[in-house]
């Protein structure tokens, strides 16, 4: 019997080929080389009917095949030696180049074929999520809401004993003395806080705490007008203060003293730190008909003055953009002059700006339009609506400056890609590509920690895109109808949702299940996967399965930080870190 697979000769009455162990009455396909019942009707691979190919002109050997005979090639060959065909570069081999693998396979139990198969299967879904990772963090990059959860400090006062207590999201926590606390302030991603203490004679000082514990930066200073950066390295502070005019100073990290920026400042008026607390601008004196000066230290360099009746709100590293207030309108001053972007300062609804973190772009309105600014650029319309603000994870909400102007300073490097609110409507800011409606109406919006998934509620209906890179345009349908519902949280991904009496948990595809019945419960956050509620002054955590278990008593408040959950109880402050450990703060009943 010849073997109508590999052509080799063997006995009749084996039921395989000894050579290549094909099964008697297997053929090969003509169009594709792969192996089937010598009477099939057609290739279950790919469907041909086609004629059978001869033994010998099919390799299982991985060696390259003629296209037009099918005959092997002699390695290194441009030309066919049987029929002459030119051959391309890169000639290809039939299915049969893999028989090696399964005849090894064949020469093993069926269950060990299979654990071969299951172990295949876990290698390529594992490369395919890093994969898969890879590509979104990359892509995302410049999108990102970055929060440094794992060095960021959750705080709270413990007034009895004048201390403040600390926490971090790893569980440790440490107290830091501050006896006549006045004021305390923190970086966006808490992982810098500034406590301001009574130190007598109208002094204070200024504790900077990390980490790594608390500092004191001076015991006299002014305790008014204190400046924290955003990034946490540097506070700017009026010293020596005589009938409110003071010398500006500035302290770094890891220098052995503050610098003197100037002799003669202003102290009633705010001071603005760049976000990497290397540049400062301020107030520095009066100048002829009762107006006066402000000045300039760009990246820690010697003052320069900026002009007259100017009134500084913002400023870049460096100080190569300085925003300001003058006669009531609002410029940009960099290296190419000053461009004005607004002339509303004054009225409350209308003075809203919206930066990214690095003070490079401004979102804000102007006479009816959404204008944005680039680098100090002239600002550009991108619609004619009303700007009521930016959506940002609830985890990552912008911080309000002062000086001036109602100042939001959004955690993200662009507003590309960016969820905004404009006359009660959701839009998506393409850039250069103008701008995208995504709601027409909503009445909460959550959007994911990476900023590319954006889930809004509206009428009980609730929506969702879940990449907003890859839409060209947006028409979501509803994929849940919530009914009553009376709060909302989200992640993502997931949305829980008070429904009437219900706690309801809502997945992608419209997948809901019950998880608690609680009338008068509110949602909080959600930690890890973890949901917190309130219900009758106590606090409950709940999983996708389970029970709902007692995580605290008597609660007053309670909010997310740090990656975690910051409770007040009746008698005390406690951190649930994102682990679910629960560290107490203070045992007192203090003011918080």
């Amino acid at each position: 019997m010849v073997c109508r697979v590999c052509g080799h000769e063997y006995e009749d009455g084996l039921r395989v080929c000894p050579e290549c162990g094909a099964a008697s009455g297997t053929r090969v396909c003509a169009v594709c080389g792969s192996t089937m019942p010598a009477d099939a009707a057609f290739c279950r691979i790919c469907g041909s009917d086609g004629k059978v190919a001869p033994a010998s002109g099919i390799s299982f050997k991985g060696a390259p095949v003629c296209d037009n005979c099918g005959k092997p090639l002699p390695e290194g060959a441009s030309v066919c030696p049987d029929c002459g065909e030119p051959l391309p570069k890169a000639p290809r081999t039939l299915a049969g180049a893999f028989y090696g693998v399964r005849r090894w396979l064949r020469r093993h139990p069926i269950r060990f074929r299979i654990f071969c198969a299951l172990v295949v299967l876990a290698a390529l879904a594992v490369t395919g999520l890093f994969i898969g990772l890879s590509v979104r963090g990359g892509r995302a990059a410049t999108n990102a809401i970055a929060l440094a959860f794992d060095d960021s400090l959750v705080g709270a006062y413990d007034g009895e004993n004048a201390r403040f207590v600390f926490a971090d999201p790893r569980g440790n926590s440490f107290g830091v003395d501050c006896p006549g606390l006045r004021s305390y302030m923190s970086t966006p991603d808490l992982s810098a806080w500034l406590l301001v203490c009574s130190s007598g004679e109208g002094k204070a000082t200024l504790i900077r705490v990390t980490r790594d514990g608390g500092e004191t930066i001076t015991t006299n200073a002014w305790p008014e007008n204190v400046a924290l950066a955003n990034s946490g390295g540097g506070v700017a502070y009026y010293s020596d203060v005589e009938n409110g005019r003071g010398a500006l100073r500035l302290w770094r990290p890891g220098r052995d003293k503050a610098a003197r920026l100037a002799e003669d400042a202003i102290c009633d008026t705010p001071v603005v730190i760049s976000p990497d607390g290397g540049s400062v601008a301020w107030v520095g004196g009066y100048a002829a008909n009762d107006g006066y000066n402000a000045y300039l230290s760009a990246d820690g360099g010697a003052a320069k003055l900026l002009g007259e009746n100017i009134k500084p709100f913002a400023l870049s590293d460096k100080g190569d953009l300085v925003y300001y207030i003058n006669d009531g309108r609002v410029f940009v001053r960099s290296a190419s002059g000053d461009v004005e972007l607004a002339d509303n300062v004054g009225y409350s609804s209308l003075s809203e700006y919206y930066m990214t973190s690095d003070m490079r772009q401004v979102l804000y309105n102007r006479r009816g339009s959404v204008c944005i600014s680039t680098g100090g650029g002239e600002g550009r319309v991108i619609t004619q609506a009303w700007l009521n603000g930016v959506a940002v994870p609830d985890s990552a909400a912008p911080h309000l400056a002062q000086n001036g102007v109602k100042l939001f300073v959004c955690p993200m490097k662009t507003f590309k890609g960016a969820v905004l609110k404009l006359d009660g409507a959701l839009w998506y800011y393409g850039g250069e590509a103008g701008i995208l409606r995504v709601a027409e109406s909503f009445d909460h919006v959550f959007v994911s920690s990476n900023g590319l998934s954006v889930i809004w509620e509206n009428d009980g209906l609730l929506y969702r895109i879940g990449d907003l890179r890859r839409s060209d345009k947006f028409t979501p349908a509803p994929y849940y109808d919530a009914g009553n519902v009376t709060s909302v949280t989200a992640s993502g991904r997931r949305v829980w949702l008070c429904n009437g009496s219900k706690i309801v948990l809502v997945r992608k595809g419209s997948f809901s299940s019950v998880l608690a019945t609680a009338p008068d419960a509110a949602l909080l956050a959600v930690v890890r996967g973890r949901l917190y509620y309130t219900r009758d002054d106590a606090l409950y955590s709940l999983k996708t399965t389970g029970r709902p278990k007692l995580a605290a008593e008597r609660v007053i408040s309670a909010r997310a930080a740090a990656g975690g959950l910051l409770v007040r109880l009746a008698d005390g402050v406690i951190y649930i870190t994102p682990e679910g450990k629960t560290i107490e703060l203070y045992g007192s009943s203090p003011e918080q």
